[in-house]
């Protein structure tokens, strides 16, 4: 469930050759991506949804041919973003960090940070 808005700046980012930096409207449509994909993968909570999609967006940014440091840059704004731009229901500090139940990969230093 994708808004309009957000699958032009996908389709835009996606078409770039992407080296350029990523505005906060690109990097909440990376998240988005990630986010709406863990629910077509069954995670109902909301804050669980968004913590994955949070430690996901790297990944999702370079799928889409963003460059690390772009993908690197869209995570860390995600994790820093997330709280104060989302719902209440969005964002669970107990477990939405390095090391926490969230945490898909415990023990890596792959968290965003």
């Amino acid at each position: 469930n994708l808004s309009s808005k957000t699958c032009e700046r996908l389709e835009r980012f996606a078409r770039s050759d992407g080296t350029a930096p990523i505005d906060e409207g690109t990097a909440m449509a990376l998240v988005t991506l990630a986010h709406e994909s863990f629910h077509l993968a069954g995670v109902t909570n909301e804050a669980e949804t968004q913590c994955y999609a949070i430690q996901m967006t790297e990944f999702t940014t370079e799928r889409l041919g963003g460059s690390v440091r772009n993908a690197r840059a869209a995570a860390l704004w995600a994790l820093s973003a997330s709280p104060s731009v989302l719902p209440a229901e969005y964002w669970d500090t107990l477990r939405c960090r390095d090391g926490g139940p969230w945490d898909l990969r415990p023990g890596s230093a792959a968290w965003p940070s």
